[in-house]
């Protein structure tokens, strides 16, 4: 296998991002750009320069009628989608991957994916801080363990440490990251995203305590540029970065301007 250059990556991300605005355009389905993506999309017309990864969001209702479309089968040429009800896939929410590629991701057990989109879905959360607060704290023992069996043991600085994650780590490596997975699922689909006021992402964890977004935020979609092409995002999306990452149109010091993820593309002939 050859490994990707970083050009190589975006174009192929890029194609991926077309093929999946594509079948949701011919589906009806609902999606935005979400995360670093939409901050990109407003504050650079593409990618944030030291970004590597594309970021999409969609309500829960268009989110699943997309893993049964595209459940066990390609959903184009060198594209499927990639879904938790897979054993041998660690993520609690789906990837849209390209098959000619093959991604190491470096602390994952597991490498199933090409280079890939992040898909999000949305769900209803509890409208007051308080419920809420209650609710991302129980979201968090299964997000905590989903990484802690998903992935590859690090050593610590001393032995001492080593030893003592070694007494957390391998015991709980027994249970597996699905039973983890699936409880995060089963957690972030209790509330209607329908009957709602109040969404927000509840499957990643990055972000999971600003995860409190008024459901109007998402009404409306409204086309932005994003690398030569027109994407929806949020009509609430001032509000939503603000958010997320306060002045978010002022760029961060040099040294924070970094690449977010330790993984090596490759293709596969």
């Amino acid at each position: 296998m050859r490994a990707m250059t970083s050009p190589e990556i975006k174009d192929v991300q890029l194609g991926l991002l077309d093929a999946f605005a594509a079948l949701c355009a011919d589906n009806g389905l609902r999606f935005f750009l979400a995360y670093g993506t939409l901050l990109g999309a407003v504050r650079h017309q593409g990618y944030i320069p030291w970004d590597d990864d594309i970021d999409l969001a969609m309500p829960r209702p268009d989110y699943d009628r997309l893993c049964s479309l595209c459940s066990g089968r390609p959903v184009a040429d060198h594209c499927a989608l990639m879904t938790p009800d897979n054993p041998d896939y660690i993520y609690p929410f789906a990837k849209f991957s390209d098959t000619r590629t093959c991604l190491q991701e470096r602390w994952m057990l597991t490498n199933v994916l090409g280079v890939n989109l992040d898909v999000f879905p949305l769900d209803g959360v509890p409208e007051s801080p308080a419920s809420f607060a209650a609710f991302t704290r129980k979201m968090v023992p299964p997000h905590y363990l989903v990484c802690l069996t998903s992935r590859k043991m690090k050593t610590r600085k001393t032995l001492s440490a080593t030893v003592a994650s070694a007494l957390a780590y391998y015991p709980m490596r027994l249970t597996g990251y699905n039973r983890w997975k699936e409880k995060i699922i089963s957690l972030a689909t209790r509330l209607d995203y329908e009957a709602s006021d109040f969404v927000g992402n509840v499957s990643l964890f990055t972000y999971l305590s600003k995860e409190h977004f008024p459901k109007a935020w998402f009404a409306e979609a409204e086309n932005i540029p994003f690398e030569g092409r027109l994407l929806p995002a949020p009509a609430g999306r001032d509000a939503l970065l603000r958010q997320l990452y306060g002045d978010y149109m002022q760029l961060p010091p040099p040294e924070r301007r970094v690449k977010k993820h330790e993984n090596t593309a490759f293709w596969r002939q």
